[in-house]
């Protein structure tokens, strides 16, 4: 599905409009979890559904059952085909059903590769806080989408007006078990757009007022956002998303769980400061987008062609 920009001239210049997707998602029941038998108060929850999430499972699963096993929590995959084939990242929702069984989640998706050096997050950040990563200030001018996508959601579901704090990449969370409602999926029918479920995610997080604890990039680190990798030797959780080109993005992914570096080299700094912000290396916008040019997000489903010289968010 292919979503382009139009401009709307008005006396504060122009406004990017994208037109409206007709393809509407009807929410279907999540399937229950098969019987645990908790061995840990924590888990740590990947999902791999159809054959392209089980073959990026394939090479991540050794590095984030490694460290499930590290910081003392329980390893879960939600595998099987989608349940619901028309939105294939449905199934993302149900991370939020483990926290009937666990107090907290590190939630990752199949296309993280996780150093042996990450830091324990049960230990790093505190359990009243939810932990993402906001990719809006690597997006330059390409995040009027994002708004367009707030609205058309709020309106489907009947959340009224939400003014949002960020765009959060969903695919690296973690949250504790009194935050499960802004993980549950939606109960009305939605548009297909490019970013759903991420959207209404960080859409709830807004709503509900959780307090965040902001991942960098020396935690989370993004392919899309750092194409030359300069931060990758200080990614802790190696997230290649942005990639379209399916075969590259395993390509990329087995070079780094077969890297030296992903087992011995120690981070740049220390754990107890891996989180914190870098005025020069993650607060700054890489990769600015312009007029004309096609810009990702994280997710690695499509590009968003970019048009028009002035973009203000959208009422």
């Amino acid at each position: 599905m292919m979503i382009l920009a139009t401009e709307d001239q008005s006396k504060t210049g122009y406004v990017h409009r994208l037109q409206q997707p007709d393809q509407w998602i009807e929410p279907v029941a999540l399937p229950p979890l098969p019987a645990i038998t908790p061995k840990s108060r924590f888990a740590v929850v990947t999902l791999g559904t159809g054959d392209r999430g089980r073959e990026l499972l394939e090479i991540s699963r050794p590095s984030i059952q490694a460290y499930a096993a590290k910081v003392g929590a329980d390893y879960h995959e939600i595998t099987g085909d989608p349940t619901n084939p028309a939105f294939v990242f449905w199934d993302k929702f149900r991370s939020e059903l483990f926290f009937d069984h666990y107090e907290r989640i590190v939630y990752v998706d199949s296309d993280i590769v996780i150093r042996a050096t990450a830091p324990n997050l049960f230990d790093l950040i505190p359990a009243d806080q939810v932990a993402v990563h906001d990719e809006t200030p690597f997006m330059g001018l390409a995040y009027a989408w994002i708004w367009q996508e707030f609205e058309w959601l709020c309106r489907s579901q009947g959340y009224g007006q939400i003014i949002p704090r960020g765009m959060f990449n969903t695919g690296f969370w973690v949250a504790s078990r009194q935050h499960r409602e802004a993980f549950k999926p939606m109960t009305r029918p939605f548009q297909l757009t490019h970013c759903a479920e991420q959207v209404h995610i960080s859409m709830r997080l807004h709503q509900l007022g959780f307090p965040i604890w902001p991942m960098t990039r020396r935690i989370h680190w993004q392919h899309w956002n750092d194409k030359a990798m300069k931060l990758f030797p200080q990614g802790q959780f190696l997230h290649f998303s942005g990639i379209t080109d399916h075969a590259k993005r395993l390509a990329l992914m087995r070079i780094a769980a077969g890297s030296a570096r992903i087992a011995q080299a120690a981070p740049k700094t220390p754990p107890a400061a891996v989180g914190m912000s870098s005025p020069t290396e993650d607060q700054k916008t890489p990769e600015k987008a312009t007029v004309g040019e096609k810009k990702p997000c994280g997710c690695g489903k499509k590009d968003r062609q970019l048009t028009g010289p002035k973009t203000r968010p959208l009422k």
